[in-house]
């Protein structure tokens, strides 16, 4: 193989390196709550609808819910991994908090939707 072909094929390779590492994480809830009339968080039961989120591109995918995040910090040994969703007329505003330094497997995470009853929903992420 000449240089030239080892070049191409070598800087192909960390692209594809790069496009992927930084893969996505699976999300279940274990408990989610709303904002009362009274300014306190009381327990709410919405189902339980586990979730995805792209590490890189923010995309967010449950069942019948498409959107995207704009991820703020892809989180480190460090630091959470942090993404918000601006909103619309159809969908509002919303944002996610994964504890990526976290030791488990399980990274435990804080979501908040910004809709007519103002959810925050917690559980655990798995990074794929």
């Amino acid at each position: 193989m000449e240089i030239k072909t080892k070049i191409i094929f070598f800087l192909a390779l960390i692209l594809y390196v790069e496009a992927f590492s930084v893969g996505y994480y699976k999300c279940k809830p274990e408990k989610s709550y709303t904002l009362s009339n009274n300014g306190i968080l009381e327990d709410y039961y919405w189902g339980s609808v586990d979730f995805t989120i792209d590490r890189k591109t923010g995309e967010y995918r449950a069942p019948l819910i498409n959107r995207i995040f704009k991820v703020v910090d892809k989180g480190n040994a460090d630091t959470h991994f942090r993404a918000i969703h601006s909103g619309s007329v159809a969908q509002h505003p919303g944002y996610i908090m994964i504890q990526e330094f976290s030791e488990s497997q399980k990274k435990p995470y804080l979501a908040m939707d910004g809709g007519m009853l103002a959810n925050v929903s917690t559980g655990f992420c798995k990074k794929f």
